[in-house]
């Protein structure tokens, strides 16, 4: 598989210049608005943006163009970013051609150090084709795109010292099915994090939307300094604070409606005895006016 997810990475390169070229014609060369820039530049340990709900949908100009403007905000950060994360449904219908258009914008406008990427119902589409084609494919892309290699619904990866995690229904039967190799995996991963540092966790759907939620949450509650991001509910950025842990709701990028938030997310900036937690208007690249300061303790 190696070989192929390479070739298929020189692939989405000449896909994202080409993309790049209907791009410059359609949309201007970033948003205009102030730039994103730590509150504390000097002291910031780790910064991040977190983005959910893209549904990048084959030839769809308007996604097309809400993607490329929110790489571009990301881009001209005033500090390089560490870290990308996609939260899930970052295809509309999880079809070759989605990721092929998806993998290559990134690999055109992403200039961020690291690229995190959870996989949300719509990637998994169990209906369509069942789980295990809709995890290998979007395990391709992403092997092909930044070289992780995995074949599972849930992997992890350290930056900056930092623990990210991501866990995910993984079917059969359903898109709410989570087996007990991953929750066995989800608590050993735990236990592994660097002591006394905030882990971050990215699942798609909320962890109470999910059958074996009180499972997950006994889990991520038995460790200090748990941030847990959704995506799925289009709704306003949220944060609920149970037990210690960060329950944080992420906007949506794309829109399904008029009253849904569109070109929204938000930045994570880790001190060392803080998270700060800031939305963010990607795609008018200003920010938004809820934010939250979580102490670590």
């Amino acid at each position: 598989m190696a070989i192929f997810a390479f070739l298929n990475g020189i692939f989405l390169r000449l896909v994202g210049f080409a993309l790049s070229a209907v791009m410059f014609l359609a949309i201007p060369a970033a948003p205009s608005g102030t730039a994103i820039e730590a509150k504390d530049p000097a002291g910031v340990k780790l910064q991040a943006s977190v983005i959910a709900d893209n549904h990048m949908q084959s030839f769809d100009m308007q996604n097309f163009s809400q993607f490329t403007l929110a790489l571009r905000d990301i881009a001209r950060a005033q500090q390089q970013q560490d870290v990308l994360v996609m939260l899930g449904d970052n295809t509309m219908n999880g079809q070759t051609t989605e990721y092929i258009m998806l993998y290559g914008l990134l690999r055109q406008y992403n200039r961020t150090k690291n690229t995190f990427v959870a996989m949300g119902n719509h990637d998994l589409n169990i209906g369509q084709w069942g789980a295990a084609t809709g995890i290998n494919r979007h395990n391709f892309f992403l092997q092909s795109y930044n070289g992780v290699a995995n074949d599972k619904a849930y992997y992890s990866r350290e930056f900056n010292g930092f623990t990210f995690v991501t866990i995910a229904g993984e079917g059969p039967g359903s898109e709410l099915e989570i087996s007990d190799a991953q929750l066995a995996w989800l608590a050993e991963t735990m236990a592994a994090s660097p002591a006394g540092k905030p882990i971050f966790v990215f699942i798609h759907q909320d962890v109470d939307y999910f059958p074996r939620g009180p499972e997950l949450r006994a889990i991520l509650e038995a460790f200090p300094n748990v941030f847990v991001f959704n995506g799925h509910w289009h709704a306003p950025l949220g944060m609920d604070k149970t037990n210690g842990v960060s329950y944080i709701n992420v906007p949506s990028l794309h829109a399904h409606n008029a009253s849904q938030p569109v070109g929204e997310g938000l930045q994570i900036e880790v001190y060392e005895d803080r998270v700060e937690l800031r939305g963010r208007d990607y795609m008018n690249g200003k920010w938004i006016a809820t934010e939250f300061t979580v102490p670590l303790v």
